[in-house]
């Protein structure tokens, strides 16, 4: 259960900001005489405020904008403008932090995404170069040319346990709209997805897993072409590099 001193403590942000209900000032202004950690605490929120004050001064809207909202308001408009005009110094401060304190969980949030978007990539990456690593053990996975022009690289295939990767150098960077897919080929020209991947910043080689639906051993070839951001359900745009199994 949440105790007095615990509940007059989470108040002292509003009272530092002059935001604080009028019936809970005294009762919080005794405490604070006797308690020195709310003193520091209430210290160190008064010390953020004024940063807040000085690197966001109030603006009181401009005239136009009160008239727009005004002649949306048929009958309110005096209430409208009393609304503006009455709002203190404490509130237009309150409402800066609010809007500054957003933006900065927004700036957050796309840094929490990027980077577990960075990490879900690294963690692929690794699964791939370790069946990469298992399959190459088997006496039976065969290593296969990729033809294409300007580009190198093989495929390991392993039709007994149904895996294979894709091994190509120097890969050129796509915009961030597009998508290399891969298509597995099937003896009757049949083309089966068998899934996205990019080139990665920075790596000279791009090692990609392919992902099948079916055995592997149903397909006579694979190709991958550049496609839409998300892939397409057939092939869509150019061709760059094939393998015949």
């Amino acid at each position: 259960m949440i105790n007095e001193h615990d509940q007059l403590q989470d108040n002292l942000a509003a009272y530092a900001l002059n935001a604080l209900d009028p019936d809970d000032i005294p009762a919080l202004e005794t405490h604070i005489k006797t308690c020195a950690s709310c003193q520091a605490t209430l210290t160190e929120y008064q010390r953020v405020s004024a940063g807040l004050l000085a690197g966001l001064p109030p603006r009181p809207p401009r005239p136009a904008l009160k008239r727009i909202l005004a002649a949306q308001l048929p009958g309110n408009a005096n209430n409208v403008r009393a609304r503006f005009t009455s709002w203190s110094l404490a509130q237009f401060a309150m409402a800066g932090a609010v809007v500054l304190l957003l933006g900065i969980n927004l700036f957050s949030l796309f840094q929490v995404r990027s980077l577990q978007d960075q990490q879900a990539e690294m963690t692929r990456q690794q699964e791939t170069e370790q069946t990469a690593l298992s399959i190459l053990a088997y006496a039976g996975t065969q290593s296969l040319p990729v033809s294409g022009e300007g580009l190198t690289g093989s495929l390991l295939l392993d039709r007994d346990r149904n895996a294979a990767v894709l091994f190509v150098w120097e890969l050129p960077l796509l915009t961030p709209n597009q998508t290399y897919q891969v298509w597995l080929i099937d003896p009757q020209g049949k083309r089966i997805s068998g899934g996205l991947f990019n080139a990665v910043t920075g790596r000279p080689i791009t090692i990609f897993g392919l992902s099948s639906p079916q055995p592997l051993s149903n397909f006579t070839s694979m190709g991958v072409t550049i496609e839409p951001r998300g892939g397409s359900s057939q092939p869509s745009g150019p061709r760059i590099l094939s393998v015949n199994f």
